[in-house]
């Protein structure tokens, strides 16, 4: 056994079997003013190769689900959901930026590795059912960039879950550039 098989050895933890495709659901009991309910978070188990250090994984496919509320144009919705996965996925995997005096150095995202065609993954969009009657107490805003901000603490928490490895630093590939890893 290398020295480096018995680092990873060391480390790894034992998680139950799953395999890429395999669905998990969380239940959080959410608690707001004198109301109480369970919100469920569904996920698709991401593809792992190898294990420890040398490890790779495959995002196949990402689940955005949404209570807007009121939905006035779901295809809108569907779009800017979908379009935040993607930018989510670019700016976790592979968006660095770096500053001085407070001045970012680079000035576009052309510097960054993107994902390509054939690594997006299938987004999967929910939006919960309308109300019957709209309540017109309940401010009606936009969907904002959802996709974005929740992308990154997902893919870290599934592949601490495969891995038993805590990724703590973004972007997971902070070197990757245009040409590739």
């Amino acid at each position: 056994m290398t020295a480096m098989e018995l680092v990873e050895k060391a480390q790894l933890i034992e998680r139950p079997r799953m395999k890429a495709g395999d669905t998990v659901k969380v239940h959080v009991r959410v608690k707001e003013g004198d109301k109480e309910r369970i919100q469920v978070f569904e996920g698709i188990v991401i593809g792992l190769r190898r294990g420890g250090n040398r490890a790779t994984f495959t995002v196949r496919k990402v689940s955005v689900v949404i209570d807007s509320y009121l939905t006035v144009n779901p295809a809108n919705v569907e779009a800017q959901l979908a379009g935040g996965v993607v930018h989510g996925l670019n700016a976790t995997l592979y968006g660095q930026q770096t500053f001085s005096n407070g001045a970012a150095q680079k000035r576009n995202f052309n510097v960054n590795r993107m994902i390509r065609l054939q690594e997006m993954p299938q987004v999967a969009v929910g939006i919960m059912p309308r109300p019957a009657a709209a309540d017109r107490s309940v401010p009606i805003g936009g969907v904002g960039e959802l996709g974005v901000p929740t992308l990154a603490p997902a893919l870290a928490n599934a592949v601490f879950k495969l891995s038993g490895q805590r990724v703590r630093t973004l972007p997971f590939f902070p070197n990757a550039t245009m040409g590739g890893l």
